[in-house]
């Protein structure tokens, strides 16, 4: 058993982890690398609730975890495995030394044969945004320091998915408003370029825009820059119009 100086270390290692600027992604590996070495556990993963869709999504799994068992751990229903439990009722699960005999825990064949596991809700403001689970191959009892330990990370792993959630959305509907405004700059510029046309051509509104249409198809080039162009055609013209009206009242 480790001391409990050790995981008071291992703690304000992760809270310096959570509260830095990686990504949640790099918050994750970096917070079940150093708990699954820390708890010398054979496998560490974090799974992700979406309640939108009713599933558990696998987030991370620390190394030690081969590619093969990551691939089928990929998409979890939420009606399978112990993170099932976990994430319904909120509590923390410690199974040993048969874990797999657990009605909780769903076998896969291709993983290996845990004999224990400790899964523990991430949580945010109390509620389970999440679950960590670390797994053990030999027998192993999960004393309480241990556990304490362990839940006090996913504390603070939960925290770091709000946050890291919140982020997620905020550029998310930053990147939707600059592609609605950079829309509606694009409309407002082609609406533009189909009157300059109408007024040059004598055509309708509806041949302007499939005038555009068909250069832009042409051209292997977007209905944008046409209309960009048509814009700064007209510019230049009525420019020199005017530089060579103003001329013409100098020199009178």
């Amino acid at each position: 058993m480790v001391s409990l100086e050790y995981e008071i270390s291992v703690l304000f290692r992760i809270g310096s982890i959570v509260s830095s600027r990686l990504s949640l992604d790099g918050i994750i590996r970096e917070v079940i690398g150093l708990l699954a070495r820390a708890m010398a556990a054979d496998a560490c993963f974090v799974y992700l609730h979406d309640l939108a869709k009713r599933e558990i999504a696998l987030r991370g799994a620390s190394e030690a975890s081969d590619g093969e068992t990551l691939g089928i751990h990929r998409r979890l229903r939420i009606a399978d495995d112990v993170a099932r439990w976990v994430m319904s009722h909120n509590s923390v699960v410690a199974l040993s030394p048969r874990s797999a005999l657990d009605q909780r825990f769903k076998r896969f064949k291709e993983d290996p044969d845990y004999q224990a596991c400790l899964a523990v809700p991430a949580r945010s403001g109390g509620e389970a945004v999440g679950v960590l689970t670390l797994h053990h191959q030999q027998a192993h009892a999960h004393t309480r320091q241990e556990i304490g330990t362990v839940v006090f990370a996913a504390e603070l792993l939960g925290a770091a998915i709000t946050v890291a959630s919140w982020r997620e959305e905020r550029a998310r509907l930053t990147k939707e408003l600059s592609e609605a405004k950079r829309e509606l700059k694009s409309r407002r510029l082609v609406e533009r370029a189909k009157g300059i046309l109408q007024h040059r051509l004598d055509m309708s509104d509806q041949e302007a825009y499939l005038r555009l249409r068909e250069q832009s198809r042409q051209s292997h080039k977007p209905m944008l820059d046409l209309a960009e162009a048509v814009i700064l055609s007209e510019d230049i013209e009525r420019h020199q119009t005017t530089v060579t009206r103003k001329s013409g009242v100098v020199e009178k």
